[in-house]
């Protein structure tokens, strides 16, 4: 669609995002699938990595790491948790 590239994992957050919002009733439990989650966003972390030239094993480490955050911070802000 010849978007940047950070728009895609932007989507992927907020789609995970929103998965465990749907199938979760507090904090807590969205935290624990969270964790159980961590596989799959390897897996859409090293898709996206491959479509972006010059990409480095910490770079990569990164990535995984912000998306963790981002999505934590998701989930915080539907469960009142700022």
């Amino acid at each position: 669609e010849g978007r940047r590239p950070s728009t895609a994992l932007a989507r992927s957050i907020e789609n995970h995002g929103k998965m465990v919002i749907e199938n979760t009733d507090d904090y807590f439990d969205a935290l624990d699938l969270i964790k159980l989650l961590d596989r799959d966003v390897e897996y859409r972390i090293k898709n996206f990595s491959y479509c972006i030239s010059k990409n480095t094993e910490s770079y990569i480490r990164w990535l995984t790491e912000d998306y963790g955050r981002k999505l934590t911070q998701i989930i915080r802000k539907e469960y009142g948790y700022c």
